[in-house]
């Protein structure tokens, strides 16, 4: 079985604080990652449903859609961003389910 035994990047464009970029550059070579371009809706949520970590970096905004595609698919949302603010926050504790990396200086402490 091969859900939750890896973790998931995916995006195509080259946007985002510079951190998209460096997360190809530090893991799309590294066994038990998959960093996906793939825009073909049906594979990419396949593949975060079969991951354990989905990275959530920031798009045009502080936030980007992966965050609530990996919950929805049952993977931990990994965020690079200070200042996230989501909804109902004040209700929801989104420290028990997801992990929060501060930008690119902490990307060598994520699991592997």
């Amino acid at each position: 079985n091969t859900v939750g035994s890896h973790k998931a990047a995916g995006f195509a464009r080259d946007y985002s604080l510079g951190i998209r970029q460096r997360l190809v550059e530090s893991f799309s070579r590294e066994e038990g990652w998959v960093v996906s371009g793939d825009s073909l809706p049906q594979r990419y949520h396949a593949e975060l449903a079969s991951s354990q970590m989905c990275l959530a970096p920031p798009g045009w905004e502080l936030w980007s859609v992966r965050f609530f595609e990996s919950l929805l698919l049952g993977c931990i949302p990994v965020t690079f961003t200070d200042g996230l603010v989501l909804p109902f926050q004040s209700s929801i504790d989104y420290s028990r389910v997801t992990l929060k990396v501060r930008g690119t200086a902490d990307l060598g402490d994520l699991p592997s």
